[in-house]
């Protein structure tokens, strides 16, 4: 905006399309002069910049938070002194949560006790331990169970071996053996001779 009498300019929240010369040119009866003004203008701001996270997976992933001073003239914008930012520098936002997701864990089973055998050999049903060895009477139903780590992530595929050769995965039966709908369960019943040997998870 332009003064009353001419002689004043005003240009207000002025910005980067401002920048260039500004004219004044004078004329009367008896000629005219000018002159002239080159205005420039600093592009600097307040950019608030946000780094990687610091974790992969987990519970502690955090993505720290930068205010920095910026010339938006070069590139990207370049770190330049903060008394350039002539505006007040804004908060530093807090870190934001990234990447709170379970870490990926190798499967591994919880070692049993070793089971103590005892004589004569009970006659009866057994259920023990995948990791334990057992002697069975012939006929009776035989129960075997695994048990696996916490926290194992993506959850493993489980897949039985039996001593014929067969292999069982989760709901699957062969013979006079059958696992259980989540796979952790191997049940044998009314147990045979061919049925000695060993069983894998």
């Amino acid at each position: 905006a332009v003064s009353s009498d001419g002689t004043t300019v005003v240009v207000q929240s002025i910005a980067a399309n401002d920048a260039g010369q500004y004219n004044l040119t004078a004329t009367n009866s008896e000629g005219s002069a000018s002159l002239a003004t080159q205005v420039t203008v600093d592009e600097y701001s307040w950019q608030t910049i946000i780094g990687s996270c610091t974790h992969t997976c987990g519970t502690e992933g955090v993505k720290p938070a930068l205010v920095r001073c910026k010339d938006d003239k070069v590139g990207f914008g370049a770190n330049v002194d903060e008394v350039n930012c002539c505006k007040a520098k804004p908060d530093t936002p807090p870190p934001a949560p990234c990447n709170r997701v379970p870490c990926p864990k190798e499967p591994g089973f919880v070692t049993p006790e070793e089971l103590q055998q005892t004589r004569p050999i009970p006659c009866e049903n057994l259920d023990v331990k995948l990791g334990q060895d057992v002697i069975i009477h012939q006929s009776y139903q035989l129960t075997i169970a695994a048990e696996l780590q916490s926290g194992i992530v993506p959850s493993p595929t489980l897949v039985w071996a039996l001593p014929s050769g067969a292999t069982l995965g989760a709901g699957q039966s062969s013979g006079n053996a059958a696992v259980s709908a989540n796979g952790m369960t191997l049940v044998v019943q009314s147990i045979a001779g061919n049925n000695a040997g060993q069983y894998n998870l």
